[in-house]
């Protein structure tokens, strides 16, 4: 609830003539798919053992 009226605070906003359809707030931008992308192939280079992070047993 809004001090101003009933609506929700996540509620969408009004459609006016200069944007005639309210904004969709489930897209992510195209740094969350750049960034989930990289995360991604990461972990599988990690998994696939591209990476040679294996620590010694001993740190004599």
């Amino acid at each position: 609830m809004t001090a101003f009226g009933p609506e929700p605070d996540d509620a969408r906003p009004v459609a006016h003539p200069e944007r005639p359809n309210p904004t969709n707030w489930n897209r992510i931008s195209v740094w969350e798919v750049v960034g989930y992308t990289l995360a991604i192939l990461f972990i599988a280079a990690l998994a696939l053992g591209w990476f040679d992070i294996m620590l010694p047993w001993d740190t004599k």
